[in-house]
């Protein structure tokens, strides 16, 4: 709360909209789910204002990550897919796949385990590419979950065990053991 009262009085700067990012963070790792939200909310705002376009999508990024939190699915995807139109108009990469594995994952919970999977495929694609081998492990675990969702249990199983494999590549992850 000292932290945003500092933060409120702070000019509307490149460095000051990364501090409200950071704060933002902050709540989110803490469970204080509604002063993210408004924090969210006010960095977005400040972004619009000074026309930074990838703050902008970052901050729908976050604004949708609160609602997905909430269970509020519906509003989560769509600031999901208003922060990924941003983000493929500025060709951001690592930030449209980011929204759309996010997005893959309000499809799989919605039990639209078709179109998951095909988003899921497509992030699978980029990552192979850029050698993401993290992103590769979430997607292959997300593979495997839609798979056993339609239990197709042989299937869901090769995807796992790839999961796993791929585990090998991760072993600097801090969460090595338990992502094994």
């Amino acid at each position: 709360k000292e932290a945003h009262e500092i933060l409120v009085n702070y000019p509307n700067s490149q460095k000051g909209r990364d501090y409200f990012f950071k704060l933002a963070g902050r709540y989110y790792n803490i469970e204080k789910y509604e002063d993210y939200h408004e924090t969210s909310k006010v960095v977005y705002n400040m972004s619009v204002k000074s026309h930074d376009t990838v703050n902008i999508a970052r901050g729908l990024n976050y604004i949708g990550d609160y609602f997905y939190e909430k269970f509020i699915t519906d509003s989560a995807y769509y600031y999901y897919s208003k922060s990924e139109k941003i983000y493929e108009k500025i060709k951001d990469v690592d930030g449209a796949t980011t929204v759309k594995f996010a997005k893959a994952r309000i499809l799989f919970f919605e039990k639209d385990f078709a179109g998951s999977e095909t988003v899921v495929v497509d992030i699978l694609k980029t990552a192979i590419q850029k050698k993401n081998y993290r992103l590769m492990y979430e997607c292959y675990l997300t593979l495997g979950n839609i798979l056993e969702g339609v239990s197709n249990f042989s299937e869901s199983t090769k995807y796992y065990n790839k999961a796993f494999k791929i585990t090998d590549y991760l072993k600097d992850e801090p969460q090595y053991k338990l992502l094994r």
